[in-house]
């Protein structure tokens, strides 16, 4: 009877720990939920679309530009970008995902056709529709 409880305690452990390694293992190698990190506003974006010289106060002529880190998307997910100045609608762009299990950074901008108006601005990230975050700005004179 007490070799079969050890039996048991160690047949137990052993499932344990095989279950932590694997839920370890997955979260090195990717999986897990589609997500919307964080997203930044920047100066300029490099090539791979993360933010150079981040900041949260633009000038009346420069371009807005945001990056979003975003985690395991699925082909075919959407990530959007929609602009607002105020509660005024602005603009939106959308970036398609063409690889499976894509990590990595999605890029927006937004060039004005005349100066910006003074005030607080906003940008919301949806994914595949539903907002994941978002991030305030200002334009300042």
């Amino acid at each position: 009877m007490k070799g079969s409880r050890r039996l048991w305690f160690v047949l137990a452990f052993i499932l344990l720990a095989s279950t932590l390694l694997a839920c370890e293992f997955s979260a090195q190698v990717g999986g897990g939920e589609p997500s919307v990190d964080e997203v930044v506003m920047a100066r300029s974006l490099d090539d791979d679309q993360k933010p150079v010289d981040p900041t949260s106060v633009f000038g009346l002529e420069d371009v807005f530009n945001a990056s979003a880190k975003v985690s395991n998307l699925e082909e075919g997910s959407k990530v959007t970008g929609k602009w607002f100045f105020g509660d005024q609608f602005i603009d939106e762009a959308s970036v398609d995902i063409t690889e499976d299990g894509f990590t990595g950074y999605v890029g927006f901008n937004l060039t004005p056709s005349a100066p910006w108006p003074p005030g607080d601005y906003r940008l919301e990230v949806y994914l595949d529709d539903e907002l994941a975050k978002t991030v305030t700005f200002q334009v300042s004179e």
